[in-house]
């Protein structure tokens, strides 16, 4: 029961190890120039408004909040951005800001549900709590992550973990922060050392066998065209014996290898994987496309992304080909081509990524737009500038290189980069990149049907 209000003269306050769960009553010590609450039990959200941190960090030159079990900061990366002009990556890396320790942070994850390993016979992706991603976004140069068990590695810049589900028992995976560079380089300290996130998970099996890589019984995959079969297309993939392959299986693979001016005709499926190798042969046949161009026009306007001149637009990060394809055509029977940037091979899963080409067909011959022109345009995924189908801390250097002339970006990059569409690439589309990363509610880019285990 202390009355903050009265000691607002208050220049320096230390409360380490004193089981304090909430900070907010300090925020009307407007002169303190340093406030320790490390290792006290501040957990989950840092729930902090702009206007306390305002007060808070009047004079404020070391602020400690190591040693707790905070997972959140959401509010202190949208307070760092206001007072740093938008240039949050490194501001608290400079000698002249406010120092803010928040190392050794301590968070632990109990999984709930055991994880089966038939359906996971090789890993499973566990999402994070939100402060590894946010500790990146506030000090980039310095930031990274490591994992000091041997079940898993970090992805997308610490969105979640990828943990081993190869055997059955009771597993741990334990992530942590470490002070390196982009490249890995260590450097001497970072914001958020030692923070460290604890996974506890149970693999069990149900009784059915997954198939083995190492000991399933090999099959063939042979393509032909005209009834010649092409040997460097030929294929060899594992399955248990008695598995039942039909051309839903395969779906992907014939549409795949179907190539310019072919057309997918027929196929000896479904077929059974038994000991004889010679009979565990599937073989996929393709005919010369002859069907007369009959297509007409396709009406851009009734698809479900924007046409702009020579782009499409409106497309989420993450969002995956088959989804694509589906919002794409809204209905309407044609085909969609997608090629890589570079190269032009085809694309038939993953995530959509800015500079790809999709290409709309129908009966295997691309169709002509409203205005006559062939219906090719190239992919915008917006926030994607970098072209790798994420919006992240790469995206957002290069946003602010771009601001600030050090680098010019092409046409669909700078689409890219305008996060909200205002025909300009600004301070604003930093901050809209940086709330997506920090998970700030409302401001997500990615495709909302994407969903993290």
């Amino acid at each position: 029961n202390v009355d903050w209000a009265s000691m607002k003269n208050l220049k320096e306050l230390l409360l380490a190890y004193n089981f304090i769960s909430d900070i907010v009553p300090l925020t009307n010590l407007e002169n303190l120039k340093t406030l320790d609450v490390s290792n006290n039990l501040l957990s989950g959200k840092l729930n902090i408004t702009e206007q306390q941190y305002l007060k808070l960090f009047n004079k404020m030159k070391e602020f400690n909040l190591s040693g707790n079990q905070i997972s959140d900061i959401e509010s202190l990366i949208i307070y760092l951005d206001y007072i740093s002009g938008g240039n949050y990556a490194n501001y608290l890396a400079r000698e002249d800001t406010l120092n803010i320790n928040l190392c050794n942070q301590y968070i632990e994850i109990n999984v709930a549900e055991p994880v089966i390993l038939e359906e996971y016979p090789t890993t499973i992706d566990i999402v994070l709590p939100k402060i590894f991603t946010q500790l990146l976004a506030i000090d980039t140069e310095r930031t990274g992550f490591g994992v000091t068990s041997q079940n898993g590695r970090i992805e997308s810049e610490g969105k979640y973990v990828t943990l081993n589900t190869r055997t059955e028992g009771a597993k741990e995976g334990t992530v942590v922060v470490l002070p390196m560079t982009g490249d890995g380089s260590e450097v001497t300290t970072c914001i958020g050392q030692g923070t460290t996130a604890k996974i506890k998970y149970e693999v069990k099996s149900n009784g059915q066998k997954p198939t083995d890589p190492e000991t399933g019984i090999t099959y063939k995959i042979e393509y032909y065209y005209d009834d010649v079969v092409n040997s460097t297309l030929t294929e060899e993939k594992k399955a248990e014996k008695d598995t039942e392959i039909t051309e839903e299986t395969l779906k992907e693979n014939i549409e795949k290898n179907t190539l310019t001016g072919y057309k997918f005709s027929k196929t000896n499926l479904p077929l059974t994987i038994n000991e004889n190798a010679e009979e565990n042969i599937v073989k996929v046949y393709y005919v010369k496309n002859t069907t007369e161009d009959t297509t007409g026009s396709i009406d851009t306007g009734k698809l479900g992304y924007t046409v702009k001149e020579d782009s499409l637009i409106g497309i989420k990060t993450k969002t995956p080909i088959s989804d694509f394809k589906t919002i794409l055509l809204n209905g309407q029977s044609y085909d969609v081509v997608i090629l890589e940037k570079e190269g032009g091979e085809k694309v038939t899963s993953g995530y959509l990524k800015t500079g790809m080409l999709i290409r709309i067909e129908k009966d295997g011959q691309t169709v002509k737009n409203e205005k006559g022109e062939l219906a090719v345009y190239e992919v915008v995924v917006k926030g994607d500038v970098n072209g790798d189908g994420y919006a992240n801390s790469l995206d957002s250097n290069l946003i602010k290189a771009y601001r600030n002339e050090v680098t010019k970006l092409e046409e669909v990059a700078k689409e890219a980069a305008d996060i909200n569409s205002d025909g300009n690439v600004n301070i604003t589309d930093s901050k809209l990149l940086l709330y997506h990363r920090a998970e700030v509610k409302d401001y997500n880019l990615d495709f909302v049907n994407n969903i993290n285990l």
